[in-house]
């Protein structure tokens, strides 16, 4: 099991098309920082749809974006990251 977090929009690197060509059915996809527009944009929703994606919530809040989410997709503050970091074998940051 492989913690992929990712930091960066769509827009501003190709870290999120690179992890989901390496990303497993028993691995989580965390966006976090710039990368919760990600889970805004409906261009991607049929990409992240069916995978285990968290988002953290307070960076969505920080950009005001908790009302457009286009996909399904847990809210998860620091002290859940933080657990997610320490049930998975490894975490890798794009």
């Amino acid at each position: 099991m492989i913690l992929h977090r990712i930091n960066t929009a769509h827009t501003e690197s190709n870290g999120l098309d690179v992890c989901l060509t390496y990303l497993n059915d028993n691995d989580t996809l965390v966006l976090a920082q710039n990368a919760v527009v990600c889970a805004c944009m409906p261009s991607l929703k049929q990409r992240l749809s069916g995978l285990s994606v968290k988002i953290m919530s307070d960076d969505l809040t920080a950009r005001g974006l908790q009302h457009k989410l286009t996909i399904d997709a847990e809210l998860i503050d620091d002290s859940q990251f933080v657990e997610l970091c320490a049930s998975h074998n490894k975490v890798i940051t794009w």
